[in-house]
């Protein structure tokens, strides 16, 4: 493999009913807004992530009355009506396909040093009990759109290894009257709660689907999900000295976030960072309402004449501030509204 190859693996995979060839399909052609209407395959291309798209086996499925049909696992015939305290598991099934995709990421290991499994609906799901296995260090994450997985899943009941930092991404459509976003948002917290670094974003007026809003998004974080770790508890400010490093911004739709990064020495000269955010004045007290659980960690927001800041130590602070400001451009632009939704917002 010579070095301008790729080296990106993207595993993507379709939801019940569904196939390989047609996921790599809307792949192929769909525009993407975010960057200037090209392909969602022509920014990959340019990224040099190569996708893959598996079919799952044709195997009988309960809901549509037994009918054979590509899923990765079945369910039962009241799964809608039950969600998120659906009973049935078909543990089976998904050991089964977790094997198929397991094999694939074998297959893959040796060309590819970096690789990320999600998927759309039950793909997503499937994926997301992959957390609960052993995988390769080249596998860099996990994500899923418009998917949930019951509170009674083996996923919460099975340990899982959380001290490899392999990052989770969750997106769900507002509008999704398939896969209501409070059952994802279940399983975000569920996750969440069990040490995995989460992360659960939401689109308004986006149904059961994928569309180029959540494309870009899963692109952006490809690109930024890297090794990282925990980070430890902030500093102590009176320890500190500052000085302006870089600054950025968060942009989604129509709402900008701009932050300024600034490098920080204690006394045991370990490096820590502040980011600033610039902020209206009167969303401060909704913002700092409570803190910012993001990269593994929690982190507490207070407020400074420039607007809102944090401090954090971090390998990658870059990746950090950007993640932290992800939840904060989404409590900003739902003017509030997320201070009822998951805590990772």
């Amino acid at each position: 493999m010579n070095s301008n190859a790729p080296k990106t693996a993207l595993i993507f995979l379709h939801g019940s009913g569904g196939n390989g060839a047609g996921t790599k399909s809307s792949l192929d052609c769909i525009p993407l807004k975010a960057f200037q209407y090209k392909t969602f395959r022509e920014i990959a291309e340019s990224k040099g992530i190569i996708y893959f798209t598996p079919t799952a086996p044709k195997r009988p499925y309960t809901p549509a009355l037994n009918t054979r049909m590509n899923v990765w696992f079945d369910r039962s015939d009241k799964w809608q009506s039950l969600n998120i305290s659906n009973p049935h598991e078909d543990i089976d099934g998904i050991e089964s396909s977790i094997e198929q995709i397991m094999t694939l990421i074998h297959e893959l290991t040796p060309e590819f040093p970096r690789i990320f499994v999600g998927g759309h609906s039950m793909g997503g799901c499937l994926s997301l009990h992959l957390l609960r296995k052993p995988l390769p260090v080249n596998v860099k994450g996990i994500f899923s759109i418009g998917s949930f997985i019951c509170q009674a899943s083996c996923l919460f009941t099975s340990p899982i290894d959380v001290t490899v930092k392999r990052p989770v991404l969750m997106m769900h459509g507002s509008a999704d009257s398939g896969v209501k976003p409070s059952w994802g948002e279940h399983t975000a917290t569920s996750l969440l709660l069990k040490g995995v670094d989460v992360e659960f974003r939401k689109y308004p007026r986006v149904e059961h689907s994928y569309e180029d809003s959540q494309l870009s998004d899963l692109l952006q974080w490809i690109s930024l999900a890297e090794d990282s770790t925990m980070p430890p508890a902030p500093p102590s400010p009176s320890v500190l000295t500052a000085a302006t490093d870089t600054s950025s911004s968060v942009s989604l739709d129509s709402t900008t976030l701009d932050y300024s990064i600034h490098s920080m020495t204690d006394t045991q000269e370990s490096m820590s960072y502040r980011v600033i955010f610039p902020m209206p004045r009167d969303m401060i007290a909704m913002i700092i309402s409570r803190p910012v659980l993001a990269c593994g960690g929690e982190f507490i927001l207070t407020e400074v004449p420039e607007g809102i800041q944090t401090i954090f130590t971090s390998s990658d602070p870059e990746r950090t501030a950007y993640e932290i400001g992800m939840r904060l451009k989404n409590r900003v632009s739902s003017d509030g509204n997320s201070l009822n939704a998951c805590p990772m917002s």
